[in-house]
């Protein structure tokens, strides 16, 4: 089963901790869509307005776009050690748009 990185600082982060191989007690989520739902909670909860499905703005500030829900987050794939996953190819993030 894949997990999913958000970007999002630990404690503000909604997944579960897990151990990876760039650091212990990292919070991952099931699923790009859940790693995107839970940025989104964050930059909701920096005083970002959400202006389309996935346009975020600050006043005054560019304007931020998220990578599309089912490439969002950093993939992560087994490692050698079974009980510690690390970095997949493919990452996803977002654009700043000014």
């Amino acid at each position: 089963m894949s997990s999913f990185l958000c970007g999002v600082p630990k404690n503000f982060c909604q997944g579960s901790i897990k151990n990876v191989s760039f650091g212990e007690g990292i919070k991952t989520h099931g699923s790009s869509k859940q790693a995107f739902q839970c940025h989104k909670a964050y930059l909701l909860q920096q005083g970002y307005k959400q202006i389309g499905s996935r346009e975020f703005q600050q006043p005054g500030e560019p304007i931020l776009v998220l990578s599309k829900e089912s490439h969002f987050g950093v993939r992560l794939r087994s490692g050698k050690e079974d009980n510690r996953d690390m970095p997949s190819g493919r990452t996803g993030g977002f654009i700043l748009i000014s």
